[in-house]
């Protein structure tokens, strides 16, 4: 989205089609490559190709005016066929820039406002991190051979998110058998808080996962609605709670009978502006 101004990627028609606030088409760009993933600003567009070898050996391409200006990140040998399913794409970076975190890996991209590439930062997680040798070789014999061998060896397949978040930078890792690393870090990526839950200092609720997505100064989570219920039933049974327009026990009062079906609730959580003190 840019300037009230919104671009959807059409990949039937290889098209990204940018429409204004009162859904009037505005313009029409043709997109050349097969991408899942792409930024628009300007006559600039930064493309990720998701490890799909079309035509290029480079997964972030950038285009001005539909001409190559910039290339970053050879595909990695035997990663052509593990494609990533994202649901945030690129993130927002301080001062109007973007990161990409690298699928399968623990490297995150930075962009500029102009979308060109300005530094590349790897997070060291040791040997928790699933060798590069091991995702090839396991994936060529077996997908299940491979989620297996990652569950029993404990490890962490890549960041699921890294994202600015308020005044800091939030990274999330998922560790197999062992749960998820939350983690806060200052704009020098110094690290203020690692841990593996969030303390709901508003209701008390249990948070679970990982976070499925984020909003300025809000982490987002995505739960299966019958974990919410039951947990809401943990929380507050036998306990006497003040039902409020918008809080907690209202929503449970108003949709407790679709909390029981197969649904999924969104919860959003306001980080503190001064988590490290």
């Amino acid at each position: 989205m840019e300037d009230s101004a919104i671009t959807i990627l059409d990949r039937v028609l290889g098209k990204a089609v940018t429409y204004g606030p009162f859904q009037n088409l505005i313009y029409e760009e043709k997109i050349t490559k097969n991408i899942p993933m792409f930024e628009k600003r300007g006559n600039r567009m930064l493309y990720f190709m998701n490890n799909l070898r079309d035509g290029t050996d480079f997964n972030f391409l950038l285009y001005e005016n539909e001409k190559v200006i910039g290339e970053w990140e050879r595909i990695r040998p035997g990663f052509e066929k593990a494609q990533y399913g994202d649901n945030n794409g690129f993130n927002q970076d301080f001062d109007g820039g973007l990161v990409f975190p690298i699928p399968y890996s623990t490297e995150v991209l930075f962009f500029d406002s102009h979308l060109n590439r300005t530094q590349k930062v790897t997070f060291d997680i040791g040997d928790a991190l699933v060798d590069k040798t091991d995702f090839v070789r396991l994936n060529n014999m077996s997908r299940d051979d491979y989620q297996q061998f990652i569950r029993e060896k404990e490890l962490v397949e890549g960041i699921s998110l890294f994202s600015k978040l308020g005044p800091y930078y939030f990274l999330s890792l998922q560790q197999y058998n062992k749960g998820v690393h939350l983690i806060f870090m200052n704009k020098d990526f110094k690290v203020l808080i690692q841990s593996k839950s969030l303390e709901n200092d508003l209701d008390q609720m249990l948070i679970r996962g990982i976070p499925w997505t984020y909003d300025e100064d809000k982490l987002i989570f995505m739960i299966n609605s019958v974990y919410f219920y039951n947990d809401y039933i943990k929380t507050f049974s036998g306990k006497k709670v003040a039902v409020r327009p918008n809080n907690v026990h209202d929503f449970f009062e108003k949709n407790q009978n679709l909390l029981k079906e197969d649904r999924y609730v969104l919860i959003s959580l306001k980080i503190k502006s001064q988590i490290e003190k």
